[in-house]
């Protein structure tokens, strides 16, 4: 981290702070969220306890002054990005002491420093199709057909490559054309995400020329790694990260990373319907969907109907309907999202 002047690193923690700072994490945890972000804000966390024990006062005890000298340092030579990524740390562990302690966030009105809005790259359809077009040789592989499934699965649903090589056989419902995303990035990424044909022909036909399996199996990983002709488990995302920047070399295209597919089915969603729908679709919280949908529109998201928010996060429900939910009433994709297919 930015040293601090004057601060002696090895200065350490006020006992008070670890033992919340526990609560703290236990209750992370318990959420069913991310353990290594709990990890990386426990780290920044017990950094700002120490800056403020030297100066015999504890997380409780911070001011706004305090927070706000804290992160002037901590950011100084920073770029806007991680300097927001600093302010939302703090903000996230202030809300939480103020919802157990019943105490004002001193963190409240610290605003998250503006961020330019900066260019969004995307894999271009001519590349994809160059893509398509490597993989659906005379004669593929069993491994070019578990490429461009999970290539095309990517373009179609704008999963993120954890979400994606996490998706177990029980998610997928092909009939649906539907992915269920139960555990994501965060609470937000929960989801149902829809397939198009060419996603859809493409798992079928994975599974139809996998070594000694006649039909699709009903549990385990959708998309397998394979070691010395024998099928493995579940890819991991650096394991598909590098299939695909294989792949695209191959192809003589510029090596995309695995969230270009997803910044590339962002831009057609967000064209196609509004920052709301989007937001759910690509998992993004409420609270950031209009500043993520700006990347990408360049200039400032539509205001949110807050009824329609609070619909949406009434439930839990792996097939959420209403207009916030990939489906209808009938069980079938919006007509917004059939237009994308």
């Amino acid at each position: 981290m930015q040293p601090i002047p004057g601060f002696d690193p090895s200065q350490p923690a006020n006992p008070d702070d670890l033992a919340l700072l526990d609560e703290w994490y236990d209750d992370w945890i318990s959420a069913d969220r991310s353990v290594e972000s709990a990890q990386t804000y426990l780290r920044f966390l017990t950094h700002l306890s120490k800056v403020l024990a030297a100066e015999d006062k504890t997380l409780a005890d911070a001011r706004q002054a305090d927070l706000k000298k804290f992160l002037r340092h901590i950011g100084e030579d920073r770029k806007a990005a991680t300097r927001a990524y600093h302010t939302r740390v703090i903000r996230s562990f202030y809300n939480w002491l103020q919802d157990e302690y019943d105490v004002e966030s001193p963190a409240q009105k610290i605003k998250l420093p503006k961020q330019p809005l900066t260019e969004v790259r995307s894999i271009s359809d001519e590349d994809l199709d160059k893509l398509r077009k490597l993989l659906s040789p005379r004669k593929p592989t069993w491994t070019d057909r578990r490429d461009l499934a999970i290539i095309e699965t990517l373009a179609a649903s704008g999963m993120r490559i954890g979400e994606c090589v996490a998706v177990q056989m029980e998610h997928l419902d092909l009939e649906a054309m539907t992915i269920y995303i139960p555990k994501a990035k965060t609470n937000a990424g929960v989801r149902t995400v829809g397939l198009n044909r060419k996603a859809v022909k493409a798992i079928r036909r994975m599974w139809r020329v996998r070594p000694g399996v006649s039909a699709m199996p009903s549990s385990g990983p959708l998309f397998r790694s394979r070691k010395g002709g024998a099928l493995g488990g579940a890819l991991t995302p650096s394991g598909a990260g590098q299939m695909i920047r294989n792949r695209a070399r191959q192809a003589g295209i510029p090596q995309p990373g695995a969230h270009a597919f997803r910044r590339r089915y962002t831009e057609r969603v967000i064209a196609e319907t509004n920052p709301v729908l989007a937001g759910y679709l690509l998992g993004w919280s409420p609270a950031s969907s209009a500043a993520l949908s700006a990347r990408y529109v360049g200039r400032t998201a539509q205001r949110w109907d807050s009824k329609l928010i609070a619909r949406s996060s009434a439930t839990n429900s792996p097939h959420r309907q209403g207009p916030l939910s990939p489906i209808n009433g009938r069980g079938e994709p919006h007509a917004a999202l059939r237009r994308l297919r």
